[in-house]
Parts: C-alpha cells; sequence; structure tokens
C-alpha cells in the first residue's frame, strides 16, 4: 500500500486581498500511492473473466464511435452527466430536466405545469 509523508506548508507573503486562511501555514499529510509500472498483478479467473469482458465492451464502443460521423451531442450529454454526479458528491442536487431546460436556454418561469388527467377530463 502507499505511504503518507508530513510536510510543512509555509504560507506566501500576506497581500492585499489574501483571505486569512490561506496566511496560515501548517503541517499537512500527502499520499504517496504505490508504483504501478511493472507491478504483477494476480487475478482470480473471475475478476480475470470480468476484465475481458469490459475489454470487449470497449471495444465494441470504439468500433462504434467510429462509425458515428459526429459525437458532439454525445460528449455534451456526457459531460453534463459527468456535472449533476459531481455536484450530487458534492451535496447539490439539481433535476436532469432543469439541467437540459437551461441548456436550451428556457425560462422556467415560461414553462406551463402539466395538469392532472383528472383535471383536465369533462364528464
Amino acid at each position: 500500500m502507499g505511504t503518507y509523508v508530513t510536510h510543512l506548508w509555509t504560507a506566501p507573503q500576506a497581500g492585499i486581498g489574501v483571505p486569512r486562511r490561506e496566511r496560515w501555514s501548517g503541517r499537512y499529510q500527502a499520499y504517496i500511492p504505490d508504483q504501478l509500472a511493472g507491478r504483477r498483478f494476480i487475478l482470480s479467473a473471475d475478476i480475470a473473466a470480468d476484465v475481458s469482458d469490459a475489454e470487449l465492451a470497449i471495444a465494441r464502443l470504439d468500433a462504434r464511435a467510429r462509425a458515428l460521423a459526429d459525437t458532439e451531442a454525445l460528449a455534451r450529454l456526457l459531460l453534463r452527466a459527468e456535472s449533476v454526479a459531481s455536484s450530487h458528491i458534492e451535496g447539490l442536487r439539481i433535476a436532469p430536466a432543469r439541467v437540459l431546460r437551461a441548456a436550451a436556454g428556457v425560462d422556467p418561469r415560461r414553462i406551463r405545469q402539466p395538469t392532472r388527467c383528472s383535471e383536465t377530463s369533462t364528464r
């Protein structure tokens, strides 16, 4: 496994507009991972089969992606999905529909909320 090393952070000279917190010096720990280059991994048969399946799936996806003329729409969708996921990790929650409306430039005040079927039906 990797190791932790302790270092001393020395804050730069205080300047105009530098917050107090950034003027503090102190100790911190940095994680130094083990080297992966040249390392040999022993995988169980199940894990090796899973890795092989994943490798084949990536190869198929790569072949399909090359067949697409324009992947910009897919790239935008994946970028938005990653943004929403990382915001979720940080405790920010937003509905995907709201993100799409914002990307489309739709003013949320101009969206009419759908009514329930029971409210619109007549007898």
